[in-house]
């Protein structure tokens, strides 16, 4: 239910998104600034004290804020209006006509103000709504980039992601590719909000892309490097930190790169915990560079674990970091447990020690190589999906 002071809050919200800007705006200032020691000046003058009226200048400073075309003209109309009221009573005028006239005029100012203030903050609610529409529209197509968990011949992988605001950017990928590969990555784009779920979007694309074409981790990094400095090339604010890996199902090899990114962790079978470093820049930098490539093999029972700077850059009521020693401690202590529990614990602890106020985008994603089970080319993706044969 509406209540005046609920009414007064919305108003002033809508005030407060249209701050003065430009020549018009400082020029207003100042007709503001004389006038009103103008007015003052006239009150506290030689002769009997005269009582000053100053409801106009709220009026004025609304004016000022609002910046409708034509409203220019209410500040020097109070303006005169007020002189011509204090000269009055100075010079003895008593008519009741010019009484009345000045008191009508200084209504009829108010009147408008007030008509075009609720016009304008009608028009201000009417852009807020146009606004959440899109980005409700925005979350949910970037929510249909994301895959969904998926059971291949040897690996499982389950991914996470929590944003701190409506949108974000985010994001991770994986797919089947020829007879024996499976491609993942896991990023996150520079910023926050609508412009940072744009980069994510073209990123994902680029992904669909190119992760059915390669099997080099460094090669496909080149490629969106280059990719992005043409698109953005007047835009340096543009760029992302990913973690990119193939692995051979065949060979139980992963070969893996790192554009900036934070390193992955592989959670051994027995709960040893070990960092998958890999010297890299961000993508969408610089041009000419190169990404180094690294290697290991993985065993049954193996999981890798991605995430982003909303896990291990989460703080503390006092300010302190979850860091990485944490996160690896939490791992070796659930190594039994499901990759979709240990998910769900990871994303718990940080809530946890957040204390639910998370001020960066969260992403989590587990590649688990599957206990007893071995490459099976006839049977590569054992739950329905949606890749057809033709990007395998």
């Amino acid at each position: 239910m509406s209540t005046p002071v609920s009414q007064s809050i919305r108003f002033l919200e809508g005030l407060l998104l249209l701050q003065p800007r430009g020549v018009a705006a400082r020029v207003l200032w100042i007709v503001l600034g004389l006038s009103l020691l103008a007015c003052t000046a006239l009150m506290i003058g030689t002769g009997p004290r005269l009582p000053l009226d100053l409801f106009f200048a709220p009026v004025i400073v609304a004016c000022i804020l609002f910046r409708r075309k034509g409203l220019w003209v209410i500040p020097p109309a109070l303006l005169l209006y007020h002189l011509c009221s204090l000269a009055g009573d100075r010079l003895g005028w008593s008519g009741l006509l010019v009484r009345d006239l000045l008191e009508l005029a200084e209504w009829l100012l108010l009147a408008g103000f007030i008509l075009v203030t609720l016009d304008r903050f009608e028009a201000v609610k009417r852009h807020q709504a146009r606004v959440t529409r899109d980005i409700g529209m925005a979350r949910t197509l970037q929510s249909a980039l994301i895959p969904p968990d998926y059971d291949f011949s040897r690996v499982r992988i389950q991914g996470l992601m929590r944003q701190c605001q409506a949108i974000g950017g985010d994001f991770y990928y994986f797919r089947p590719f020829q007879e024996k590969y499976v491609v993942f990555c896991l990023g996150d784009t520079m910023g926050k909000g609508i412009s940072a779920s744009m980069l994510m979007a073209i990123l994902m694309g680029f992904f669909f892309e190119w992760g059915k074409r390669s099997p080099s981790p460094g090669v496909v990094l080149e490629r969106l490097n280059r990719r992005l400095l043409r698109l953005c090339a007047e835009d340096t604010t543009w760029f992302a930190t990913l973690f990119y890996g193939v692995f051979d199902e065949e060979s139980s090899i992963l070969t893996f790169a790192s554009g900036g990114h934070h390193a992955g962790l592989l959670l051994r079978s027995s709960g040893h915990v070990e960092e998958l470093r890999a010297e890299g820049l961000p993508v969408g930098l610089f041009n000419d560079i190169t990404w180094d490539e690294k290697r290991t093999t993985l065993q049954s029972g193996d999981r890798v674990i991605l995430f982003t700077d909303g896990l291990v850059e989460a703080r503390s009521a006092s300010g302190d970091l979850f860091g990485m020693a944490r996160l690896q401690r939490l791992l070796s202590r659930y190594a039994g447990a499901t990759s979709e529990d240990l998910l769900h614990r990871l994303e718990e602890a940080v809530m946890a020690y957040s204390g639910g106020d998370l001020t960066d985008d969260l992403a989590i994603l587990v590649l688990e190589i599957k206990p007893g089970t071995t490459w099976e080319p006839s049977s590569r993706v054992i739950r329905p999906g949606t890749w057809d044969s033709g990007g395998h």
